[in-house]
């Protein structure tokens, strides 16, 4: 019955054999060496499933020359084996017996996050914790990586977004790269007041991908760390939108930046800003007529609101004078807004006039 019951499991005798005898000569930690060696015996002379016998026990122990000689045994094609559920059972073991680089690799298998000659995936979202857990607690980076994609795939049935996301920062300190573009890019996709909450997140893992030469992750990052300074204070709504300011600002369109303030955000906090900054850097001009009646209606009692009156007040007295000046001259002086007209044909400049009310250009 004994031999039957080999045979009926895949097993031959001598093999069955051979597992009897790795658990009697290997069942003490003092044979743990002598057993290891065996194996390796028994690979150079490619029986593999012999030499998997022999390294088990000592895995399971917490050997990790034992664990790291047996788990390509067990899982790559080319040794004909493919046994994920042994895998999982001796290297749980290893790692309850407190081998935490058996937990790192058990963990990578799990979550698959490892690459492997395998013919098939031996992810398994239920075996991740048991292993990651309490290697990422003892700062093992892969182990750290596993909890980040145990709970931010978004398949898995232990989805956590924030959870996730610290797991993902951990590795990223530690180090990963992966890691840091896998949380800045599951942040990305989020809402964009969701995004600003996260938004010290994404700061720390686009600037580590950014100094690793990730150059994608260098775009708006110091407008990210910006807004990321003010979510507390203004709140992830109004940090949002002062960073789109800031988006618009750094491209050098002032008038984009204001005219978002007040027409999409509709954002007191972020028009307040857009205005003062256009005037701390000299750039009223550059804003739209429309913005600033609305900046002088809504916010009268503001700072922004006296400046958008004050640039009003400027263009209607510039238009004033040029009035004035053509209506003595009949030539509208080539001011700012009169520049806008001239242009060059067969070299020779075109000056403005005023002709019926109308401003036109003439040689």
């Amino acid at each position: 019955m004994i031999l039957f019951g080999a045979y009926l499991f895949g097993t031959s005798p001598v093999q069955a054999q051979t597992a009897s005898n790795a658990a009697i000569e290997c069942r003490e930690n003092s044979a743990m060496a002598a057993c290891v060696a065996k194996a390796e015996a028994m690979i150079a002379k490619r029986q593999f499933r012999q030499a998997a016998d022999y390294l088990q026990p000592a895995c399971e122990r917490g050997s990790v020359p034992a664990c790291d000689a047996l788990w390509p045994i067990l899982l790559e094609d080319k040794y004909g084996l493919n046994d994920s559920a042994r895998f999982y059972s001796v290297f749980g073991k290893s790692c309850q017996a407190g081998a935490m680089a058996t937990c790192d690799n058990g963990s990578l298998v799990a979550s698959g996050g490892f690459v492997g000659e395998w013919s098939g995936s031996y992810v398994d979202y239920r075996r991740i914790r048991a292993f990651a857990e309490p290697g990422c607690a003892q700062n093992l980076v892969n182990s750290c990586y596993g909890m980040t994609l145990l709970l931010l795939t978004p398949d898995s049935p232990s989805y956590q977004l924030d959870k996730g996301l610290q797991f993902a920062r951990k590795a990223c300190d530690l180090g990963l790269l992966l890691a840091c573009t896998a949380g800045s890019d599951v942040i990305n996709t989020l809402d964009n007041f969701e995004a600003a909450k996260r938004s010290a997140d994404l700061y720390a893992m686009n600037k580590k991908a950014c100094d690793a030469r990730q150059t994608v992750y260098c775009a708006g990052l110091a407008n990210i760390g910006t807004m990321a300074s003010r979510v507390g204070q203004q709140g992830a709504v109004n940090a949002w939108h002062m960073f789109m300011v800031d988006q618009g600002i750094s491209s050098g369109d002032w008038g984009a930046s204001v005219s978002y303030a007040v027409n999409e955000a509709r954002s007191p906090a972020a028009t307040r800003y857009a205005v003062e900054s256009a005037a701390a850097a000299g750039r009223m001009r550059d804003l739209g007529q429309n913005d600033l009646y609305s900046v002088q209606n809504f916010y009268s009692g503001t700072k922004a609101g006296r400046l958008a009156s004050s640039e009003l007040s400027r263009r209607a007295n510039q238009r004033a004078a040029a009035s004035a000046a053509s209506s003595s001259t009949g030539v509208l002086p080539c001011n700012s807004e009169c520049q806008r007209q001239i242009f060059i044909k067969d070299n020779t400049p075109l000056r403005c006039y005023v002709k019926d009310g109308r401003r036109i250009c003439n040689k």
